[in-house]
């Protein structure tokens, strides 16, 4: 009888040893788990980071583009005008002077 209440306590035993290396895998599981998540986290943030940067570098290109054909644009408009003022300044002149004049 009582080889049978020692295998029951060394049986018990083992159990416990069982459960107790179980709690602590599962303890160590759940860590590489934390890390892994902590780790993907970063890394889709890094990549989210990087997307984004590119985004942003094509956005200022193109904001630039447009700047630059907008002064083109602008130094043309301003290059007629003073073109259309050379060519007809004198005459504007005159009518006005006319206009005062008859007036």
């Amino acid at each position: 009888m009582e080889d049978i209440i020692e295998q029951l306590s060394h049986i018990e035993n083992k159990a416990i040893q069982i459960i107790e290396s179980a709690e602590q895998q599962k303890k160590e599981i759940a860590l590489e788990m934390e890390q892994q998540t902590k780790k993907f986290d970063a890394q889709v943030a890094d990549e989210i980071q990087a997307h984004l940067q590119k985004i942003q570098n094509k956005l200022n290109e193109q904001k630039d583009q447009e700047l630059e054909k907008m002064e083109a644009a602008n130094l043309e408009a301003q290059t007629l005008l003073k073109q259309n003022f050379e060519k007809n300044h004198t005459k504007w002149a005159a009518e006005l002077l006319q206009q005062l004049i008859g007036a």
